[in-house]
């Protein structure tokens, strides 16, 4: 896999932003550029939406970061900044500590289009 296809015109648009995770292996792109470099598994074990979205991405086509493929979401880069950090937050200490009243506007929010398990 060539990891330069990211060099097309079309994709300079990325910008790196926090959480960004060196040994993530996708990027999700939002609707201004944002990037996020993330990990699939952390992802799919919270959302059955972007379980599927990550299954449905052809990696020989896909458009690559760095050898990661780019998924692209329709949304705002707060708005899935958040998400990311709920399944983050969720997957390293599940039930351990109520969400804050932000993280849980966001998942009542996005819940339905991103099938987040609640």
């Amino acid at each position: 896999m060539n990891s330069t296809r990211f060099e097309d015109q079309k994709y300079q648009s990325t910008l790196p932003c926090k959480p960004w995770y060196d040994d993530g292996n996708i990027i999700l792109q939002t609707e201004g550029g944002t990037a996020f470099r993330v990990h699939q598994s952390t992802l799919t074990e919270s959302s059955i939406a972007l379980d599927g979205m990550i299954k449905e991405l052809d990696s020989t086509k896909a458009p690559l970061f760095n050898g990661c493929p780019i998924l692209y979401l329709q949304e705002s880069s707060l708005l899935v900044r958040d998400v990311i950090e709920a399944c983050y937050s969720r997957s390293l200490s599940p039930r351990l500590k109520p969400p804050t009243f932000d993280v849980v506007a966001v998942m009542l929010h996005l819940g339905k289009k991103y099938g987040y398990d609640t």
